[in-house]
């Protein structure tokens, strides 16, 4: 609380919104929550504290004020993905473009709220010793968090990159979770092959079943009815499912 009314004097925030769309994550081994950012309370304050970060060997971001917190998600061919909470516990995506691999790919049909240059990644390598892989153009896209799962399976929403909390659940919940996965691939496969007829480079790792709350703050289209999925915490929620492409090229 001391977070948001030093940030509230400053005019660096704007107030909260009505209730959004949950993000459930793990963070050095235990449960947390945060809500998806809205278009109009990105603001000028996101965009200066996200030139000032600084990234450490192994990809750990640092940012110079208290509050924030970021989670890597994972890397690609031309990229690495964080989710990144800002003091009032609301949560975006940053994609770090690699220099040379970036390939235009896109999130089709959901927000981008900034396109910058960090300094603070010009040039880093995701691991220094290593002879292969990432090295950062400097480039960050700011973007709406998709909370899913790609059709490859569920993203490890764990910072610490251990065995997935999902593990520690009874069967059951497995099961559950499962069935609702197959049921789901089942309703999307039409739209998943009109996608790859449109954007030849989409297979499972870069479209994803969104989660839609019931109460389905955004407003966005889904599938007609709810299906059971396992979260981050480990419990079974109930979602509205909303078939996504989070990375695929537009253009040639």
């Amino acid at each position: 609380m001391e977070n948001v009314t030093k940030l509230a004097k400053a005019g660096k925030v704007v107030t909260p919104a009505n209730p959004a769309s949950t993000i459930k994550f793990y963070m050095d081994g235990e449960p947390h929550t945060a809500v998806k950012i809205r278009p109009e309370e990105y603001s000028d304050y996101h965009t200066r504290i996200l030139q000032e970060i600084k990234m450490v060997n192994g990809g750990a971001l640092h940012f110079s004020e208290p509050g924030w917190q970021s989670i890597w998600i994972g890397a690609g061919e031309e990229k690495s993905v964080y989710l990144v909470i800002d003091p009032l516990n609301r949560a975006f995506a940053l994609e770090v473009l690699g220099k040379d691999g970036y390939r235009h790919g896109e999130l089709v049909g959901g927000h981008y709220f900034d396109d910058l240059n960090i300094a603070g990644f010009c040039g880093r390598q995701w691991n220094a010793a290593a002879i292969f892989g990432h090295v950062f153009s400097g480039r960050v896209r700011v973007r709406e968090f998709i909370y899913g799962e790609t059709l490859a399976g569920p993203p490890r929403l764990n910072a610490n990159c251990e065995e997935h909390p999902h593990s520690k659940h009874p069967k059951v919940a497995h099961i559950i979770s499962a069935i609702s996965r197959s049921i789901a691939h089942w309703m999307v496969t039409p739209r998943y092959w009109k996608i790859k007829r449109i954007f030849h480079d989409a297979h499972e790792a870069n479209v994803m079943f969104e989660f839609v709350p019931l109460h389905n703050p955004e407003k966005k289209p889904h599938y007609l009815f709810p299906l059971p999925w396992l979260e981050a915490d480990g419990r079974l929620s109930w979602f509205f499912v909303r078939f996504v492409a989070i990375d695929v090229r537009t253009g040639k």
